[in-house]
Formats: C-alpha cells, structure tokens, sequence
C-alpha cells in the first residue's frame, strides 16, 4: 500500500523562512549602525560590515572577546550592562564610550535574546557613531563657558568705578547744603544701584552657565532665612504702599539642612518681581510641609502676589533668559530678565 501526502504548503513555508532569514541578515549585514552578537559568556559570534569598519584599530573577530575591542576604562560599564539585562529583564539599555579615531564617541545600545524556555540566547549590541554629535555638543558647552567668563569679567570691571560712583553720591548728599544738588545726588545714587542690580543678576547666571554656582549643604536656622527675606522686601512694599505677609508652617524643622545663601537668592528674586509687578494690594511668602521622612522634609516655598499676573501664552518662556513677558512689559517695568532664570538654575 502506498501513502502519498501533499507537502507543498510545508515546503513553501521553509523556502519562506528561508527568505525571510536570509532578508534579516542581510539587513543586519548592511545596516548603517553596527551590529555584533555577543554570547553569553562575552564573545563575539556574528558581527556585520559596520562593526568591521567601527572596530578596525581592534580587529574585530568571531570568537573574540568582547573586551578587547573597548578601552579598559569603559568595559566594566558594558559588563555590567549585560549583567543588568539578565538580573532585571530589561529590554535595551543603552551605554556610551569613548573609542579611537575616527570613531571616537559610541553610544552601545544592548538587549537579550531569550529562547521559547526564557532561557537567555545571546546579547545583540547595536552601536552608533555620535563623534559628530558629542564633539558638536562639547564645542557649544566650552562657547557656552567662554562667553560665561567674558561676562562675569565684565560685570566685575563695571563693579569697581560703579561702588566709587555709588560712595561719590552718598558723600555729595552728606555734605551739600543745596537741595537740588541732593536731588541730582539721589537721583544718580538710586540709577547706580538700578545697574548694580543688573550687574550681580548677570554675575549670578553667569556662575550658573560656567557651572560653579554649585550648591552648598549646611545647618541654617529657617527663621533667620525668613526674617531676612521679610525685612529686604517690606522694604520695598511700603515705597509702593504694599503689604507683606508671610506664613510658615509649624510642623517644619526649625532647623534644616542646605544651601540658605542661593535659597535666600531665589526667594528674593521671586518677592522682588512679586513686588515689581504689583501697584496694589498685598505680597506674600508662604511654606509649607508637603511630605517628610525621618530624616527629610518636603517644603513648598510659594511667592504670592495680586499683581498683573503672566498670560499663559507667555508662561512658556518664563524661565528663558534675558526675557520678560512681552516688549510692553519690558518698557514698564525695570529688569533684564534673569531673575527667574536664575531660580531655575
């Protein structure tokens, strides 16, 4: 007796599969990125043309070590990459490192292949050369530095003949018995310190965009913070006829642990520009717990005004610097625009 049995749906699938392997590879093979199979103890077992090109100092083959084809420096971060993906599960993760000329900057992009059992196959390391990108970005950072260091040299040139300005003033006032020339006196007094204003809010974003505006962490007593951010600003409502109210919550630590000096810098500037853009009515500093630990408090620090307020197509570029909300707004009210930038940084 003879079965005969119609394999041609059968066959048609391998031959499909077969085309379909041979498309994927070959997809891998001329990939733009370079893309190297790495079994599980850290050789290599498939690399395309890319990986060749990228890794040609190294001279990349199969059944050699990973490893050797990256600096000593930077393998542990690739090891323990792979570790993490086998600990965790983790579906890509991503490092990057430094490599010889030409292609020295790559981003290594890593994910593991596991069988129908979910037992681990093997790494596939996808690599991208950024060079471009990263020495790009590493040429903005140090023209970003530079022109930092211009103005802060700048600022402090203007400083020095601005302070004798400032003491020539005061010492015109006390001795001059005529009252225009006191006006005048005043009036060049009050100018000077309109522009040193400027000068210290340019030297603080400067510190912050050559990175030395770093934050310091030490004991400071809350109230002392308080009391000194409510006697600068009353001060100033009560030249505008304003009111200032401030609220501290009695669950908060007396005592904290931080940065007072760039945390009183913020707050003055937000009460500042509360009080700038407020012709009536009340100003107000308000702190508040929001969450705590045993060794940590979360405080909400809140600058209130009945000011003009900001419109919410401007809210966007609130913390841009050198910007205030529109050109009306930059007319009326004194300022260059770095006071929020500056809370931000």
């Amino acid at each position: 007796m003879t079965v005969l049995r119609d394999i041609t749906e059968i066959d048609n699938m391998l031959n499909a599969l077969k085309q379909s392997e041979s498309k994927f590879r070959a997809a891998i093979e001329f990939a733009a990125n370079a893309v190297l199979l790495i079994a599980i103890d850290g050789t290599i077992i498939e690399l395309n043309k890319a990986a060749k090109r990228f890794f040609s100092n190294q001279n990349p083959e199969l059944g050699k070590p990973l490893s050797q084809l990256f600096m000593e420096k930077d393998y542990p971060r690739i090891a323990d990459m792979f570790s993490e993906l086998l600990q965790e599960h983790k579906k890509v993760l991503h490092v990057t490192v430094e490599q010889s000329a030409p292609y020295s900057h790559l981003q290594l992009s890593g994910s593991l292949v596991w069988d129908a059992a979910h037992q681990p196959q093997y790494f596939v390391l996808n690599v991208q050369n950024i060079t471009a990108l990263t020495n790009a970005r590493l040429a903005a950072e140090r023209a970003t530095l530079a022109k930092s260091r211009f103005i802060a040299n700048i600022s402090h040139e203007i400083r020095t003949p601005l302070n004798a300005i400032l003491g020539l003033s005061e010492l015109i006032r006390a001795r001059t018995q005529d009252a225009q020339t006191s006006d005048s006196a005043s009036k060049i007094d009050h100018a000077a310190k309109q522009l040193l204003g400027m000068l210290n809010s340019i030297l603080d974003f400067a510190k912050v965009e050559s990175q030395k505006g770093r934050l310091i962490e030490e004991p400071f007593l809350l109230m002392d913070l308080v009391d000194t951010c409510k006697t600068l600003t009353e001060v100033q409502c009560q030249r505008k006829g304003l009111q200032f109210d401030y609220v501290v919550d009695r669950e908060i630590n007396p005592t904290l642990k931080g940065d007072p000096s760039k945390l009183k810098q913020v707050l003055l500037n937000l009460l500042s520009n509360a009080v700038k853009f407020t012709e009536s009515g009340n100003v107000a500093l308000k702190l508040k717990l929001v969450g705590q630990s045993q060794e940590h408090q979360r405080i909400e620090f809140s600058v209130e005004d009945t000011g003009i307020g900001i419109k919410a197509e401007e809210q966007e570029k609130l913390f841009d610097a050198f910007t205030q909300g529109d050109d009306s707004s930059a007319r009326q009210y004194d300022g260059i625009g770095l006071g929020t930038r500056d809370c931000e940084a």
